[in-house]
């Protein structure tokens, strides 16, 4: 099967992000001229996850860039991504498919808040994983429908002009 560019496009954006939670720790590991890039890298995340260091995986004596369940959302959401090209074709499944994504994700974060069942790392990885495969294959799908009609529009435009 040939993949379009916009797929490639989107795996290549994925797995850089990804690339990028890792690399703070491995910045300041190495010290020097590379610990500046680790903690703009930190700054950068902090505004999109909390990054406590006891939700946080550790690499090298350092917590990655964002949380344990930030980081197996993006890394779920990056295998969903490499398998939506074999398993696409069943689009009739979506709104059952977002349900089934996010439950286990907020009964483990309501059973946590409301003092029932403390939740771990374990089942924050676990469920923020579960989370991000299935929203990539449900999105991956949109994405690439949304760059095609875009690219169709600037060739309809310029064709016009």
């Amino acid at each position: 099967m040939k993949l379009s560019a916009s797929y490639n496009v989107l795996l290549a954006g994925v797995l850089f992000w990804c690339f990028l939670i890792v690399v703070p720790p491995i910045c300041l590991t190495l010290g020097g001229p590379a610990a500046p890039l680790g903690n703009l890298l930190y700054s950068s995340f902090s505004h999109i996850c909390h990054q406590y260091e006891s939700r946080s995986l550790h690499l090298g004596g350092y917590e990655l860039g964002v949380c344990g369940r930030c980081t197996a959302i993006y890394f779920g959401f990056l295998a969903g991504v490499v398998i939506w090209p074999r398993i696409h074709r069943h689009r009739d499944l979506r709104a059952a498919l977002w349900i089934l994504a996010i439950l286990p994700m907020l009964i483990d974060v309501l059973l946590d808040a409301f003092g029932i069942s403390s939740s771990t790392m374990l089942t924050r990885l676990l469920t923020g994983g579960w989370f991000g495969v299935f929203a990539a294959i449900m999105l991956t799908g949109l994405f690439i429908e949304g760059a095609g009609q875009l690219s169709q529009s600037k060739a309809a435009y310029e064709s016009k002009t």
